[in-house]
């Protein structure tokens, strides 16, 4: 068996070549699964260098060292 390229008649007739059913579904959640929580952390670092919701903007982020501003435990 040889490959070849499939006609433009070929991808509309044949159902292998078009997502339904259940993988559109797949597809559908994995993108939803991906695109929210990107949103998400996008959302967060413009609110956070932008001096929003409790934010210093001077210092964004400068909640990460704050164990070692602590002390010796």
């Amino acid at each position: 068996m040889y490959w070849r390229d499939m006609t433009e008649t070929e991808y509309e007739t044949l159902p292998e070549t078009r997502l339904a059913g259940a993988l559109r579904w797949m597809v559908v959640g994995c993108a939803v699964t991906v695109i929210v929580p990107a949103l998400g952390v996008l959302s967060a670092i413009v609110v956070l260098s932008t001096g929003g919701v409790h934010a210093n903007p001077g210092n964004v982020f400068s909640w990460l060292d704050s164990p070692h501003r602590m002390g010796p435990i």
